[in-house]
């Protein structure tokens, strides 16, 4: 199955202010955008799956680019679910924290993301090659309880900066051989529990709770001196779903709520120091939490809105908590409207406006935007009604 997206981008914003590409590369961290000004096409997913009775199902999906490459994103083994409620996956996946992070990004139901995310440096799904086991208990309604090994090569939630990077900042080599090469995996572990009780014939509720450890997490700092930090890194979080949904057909006063809250903290040495050598070894910890909350409604068959407010430090009034604990940032928000017209089961149009005022250390931007997109896909992806 495949999935395409033609996006056009208006940005009233003035020249410098807005936040214009992909993960915050050229606008700075905080929010992902849906391209260039203008016209743009997103890769295509390749999805092939299979089973292998009566012992596993087998998955492979790609993406596949604009010039034709490929890239491997899931490929995994996972067995059937055995009487006594356990279940084993194995390969290349997407890590099951959370119920909106095991859907496919065109199923997310909003375009720009997120705020939170990119300041906690929690990706939208965790991928990695590792192995999960998971346990449905014998209830009346869905429990499920997991753990998960990965080898740690996904770069957002486990930087490790490396060999390259220690080189180029002019680090000796006895210190690029002493740091530059990872850990032996696997360095990156999660555990989730989730559940969906029983509400009603019209409602339904989901939530989950999740931790993720990494034990090998590594920064290369240069403001105001280059600086080389090494520990663990480790965050937690709640995510919560509620939907009403009337028979009335296509949507029309169909309710969603979803909401999540994150937290973490890095626990770092430091290792080496430009300027002042005694510092190697003293202890640098800093903390960050952030939150979404979105509502969408149908107004009409076929036609649904959506409001989205995105927050780094509403509950604590502090953006992050910088690593030697003296200097606290002001909370960044991103505020945004959208609706969405749905023609056939496989295609939607959609109108979106946003507010965004990022702030991290020295940086500081501000965005107002407002874009049309087309959504096609080709299939249907896994997920549940988030």
């Amino acid at each position: 199955m495949s999935q395409n997206t033609l996006a056009a981008s208006l940005q009233p914003a003035p020249p410098g202010r807005g936040i214009h590409a992909i993960g915050g590369e050229e606008g700075g961290p905080g929010l992902s955008a849906v391209g260039d000004p203008g016209f743009n096409l997103r890769p295509d997913d390749l999805h092939f799956s299979t089973s292998v009775e009566p012992y596993f199902n087998a998955l492979v999906q790609g993406a596949m680019g604009g010039n034709g490459e490929v890239q491997l994103q899931e490929a995994y083994l996972e067995s059937r679910t055995s009487p006594g409620g356990w279940q084993l996956k194995v390969g290349r996946f997407r890590s099951d924290l959370g119920y909106p992070h095991r859907k496919h990004p065109g199923q997310w139901g909003y375009s720009q993301g997120h705020v939170p995310y990119w300041f906690l440096k929690k990706p939208f799904y965790l991928r990695d090659t590792g192995i999960q086991l998971t346990w449905k208990p014998g209830t009346d309604y869905h429990a499920r309880i997991g753990v998960e090994a990965f080898q740690g090569d996904e770069e957002l939630l486990t930087r490790f900066d490396g060999a390259s990077v220690l080189k180029g900042a002019g680090l000796g080599e006895e210190l690029v051989d002493r740091h530059g090469e990872p850990k032996d995996g696997p360095r990156l572990f999660t555990a989730f529990a989730e559940v969906a009780p029983d509400i009603g014939a019209k409602q339904e509720l989901q939530g989950s709770v999740y931790g993720v450890f990494s034990t090998d997490h590594q920064e290369l700092n240069y403001d105001p001196s280059t600086e080389l930090l090494k520990g663990d890194y480790w965050m937690a979080g709640t995510n919560w779903a509620y939907g009403l949904s009337n028979p009335t057909p296509f949507g029309k006063g169909k309710l969603k709520l979803t909401a999540e809250y994150l937290y973490s903290v890095k626990d770092l040495d430091v290792a080496y120091h430009g300027e002042d050598p005694a510092q190697v070894g003293t202890e640098e910890e800093g903390s960050q939490e952030g939150y979404y909350l979105q509502a969408r409604y149908g107004f009409e068959p076929n036609l649904k809105a959506d409001v989205r407010l995105e927050v780094v430090g509403l509950v604590s009034g502090k953006g992050q908590e910088s690593m030697a604990g003296s200097e606290t940032w002001s909370s960044s928000s991103h505020i945004a409207a959208q609706g969405t017209w749905s023609p056939t089961e496989h295609s939607s149009l959609r109108v979106r406006w946003s507010l965004s005022d990022i702030e991290q250390g020295s940086y500081e931007n501000s965005s107002n935007r407002v874009f049309l997109q087309y959504n096609m896909d080709l299939g249907h992806h896994q997920g549940g009604f988030l």
